[in-house]
């Protein structure tokens, strides 16, 4: 996906489609050092905060191996998925990366601390949003060809569910023991 507000111009997006919602991920081309435990110590304290006032989705590191992304579910148990949904799905992690992406490089390189960037971030700067504007301005056409291909997707999933699922449930969803 193309980025135009932050040093990165390209981000990988994945979408994770489930029986009743929809994951967007958007996975930041760099990543933070797994053997520079100060430096992912920063860019832990950097995603928290960012993450703090976030309403929709949030920042996630793996430990593992420092790899950063931004995660949004979007519900939709019983009804198909609106063209907002899918916008938003595509489009608010692309906004909060555009948002957030240079600081979180800033803090990978050790320019400023967490604090300092996510204020930085959060000034008043307009965020850069491009994605958006293309997906607001997408064809009718290609737009319910999407949501028409998540609907199916979560039938599909919903299927495979049931044929899988063989065992009693409890009133909460849980395997009844």
């Amino acid at each position: 996906m193309n980025l135009n507000g932050c040093r990165f111009r390209t981000a990988e997006g994945v979408l994770s489609v489930n029986p009743d919602s929809f994951t967007g991920f958007l996975i930041c081309p760099v990543a933070a050092d797994p053997a520079d435990r100060d430096g992912m110590l920063a860019v832990s304290e950097f995603l928290s905060r960012a993450n703090y006032n976030l309403v929709h989705g949030c920042f996630e590191m793996d430990f593992r191996d420092g790899e950063i992304r931004y995660r949004l579910t979007i519900d939709c148990d019983g009804v198909e998925p609106s063209r907002e949904m899918v916008v938003d799905a595509l489009n608010i992690p692309c906004e909060m990366m555009e948002r957030y992406g240079d600081g979180l490089v800033e803090v990978i390189y050790a320019v400023r601390t967490a604090e300092e960037a996510v204020k930085r971030c959060e000034s008043g700067n307009p965020v850069l949003n491009s994605m958006l504007r293309q997906l607001r301005s997408a064809p009718e056409e290609f737009l319910d060809g999407f949501r028409a291909f998540l609907a199916r997707q979560m039938e599909d999933s919903a299927a495979e569910e049931e044929e899988t699922d063989d065992g009693e449930r409890d009133d909460s969803g849980f395997p009844a023991s």
